[in-house]
């Protein structure tokens, strides 16, 4: 169990008086299965109430599973009222090799009242996503990590080259050095 006391949402400066917190409880209660729920909240005219759960299964030692729900919570003064946004994620793992692993990502994100991603769309930002990715362990202290992603709105939210589009694809790939 962990509790936070943080500057913001947001904010890495100290320019505010009103401290935000934030809370994290885990729990596992055997090896194969853990649930986690960790939440944030920023009082203030634009109060900020963030939630998060994760529940991962192991159900073979080469294999995990994820499902994890957000859910936020952003004041309106006028009229005086909450609006929501959320994320729904599932996450799969495969480890056949020792060096090598596979991953599988799909997720869906409703922000209807445009919180978290102002589109200027009658339907606010909603999006289906998902991607595949593969980490390789080239050494004990070096991981190589690429992923494709693609995401598809329901309205034309994001850039491109010929304006805007429904569709969003990304390739990202990484070198990550630990010590």
């Amino acid at each position: 169990t962990e509790l936070h006391l943080i500057n913001g949402w947001q904010n890495i400066s100290e320019d505010n008086t009103q401290k935000a917190l934030g809370l994290k409880v885990a729990y596992s209660p055997f090896e194969l299965l853990s649930v986690s729920y960790a939440n944030f909240f920023e009082p203030g005219p634009r109060s900020r109430f963030f939630n998060n759960l994760i529940i991962k299964v192991a159900p073979i030692k080469i294999l995990e599973i994820a499902a994890i729900v957000d859910v936020g919570l952003q004041h309106q003064q006028i009229p005086d009222t909450w609006l929501s946004w959320q994320v729904f994620t599932l996450l799969t793992r495969i480890q056949p090799f020792e060096r090598v692993g596979f991953s599988l990502r799909g997720e869906r994100m409703m922000d209807p009242n445009q919180i978290m991603d102002t589109t200027g769309t009658a339907g606010g930002f909603q999006r289906w996503g998902g991607a595949v990715g593969t980490d390789i362990k080239l050494h004990e202290h070096v991981l190589w990590r690429t992923e494709v992603r693609g995401l598809f709105a329901s309205d034309s939210v994001f850039a491109s080259a010929a304006g805007a589009s429904s569709l969003d694809v990304l390739g990202v790939s990484s070198l990550t050095l630990s010590f």
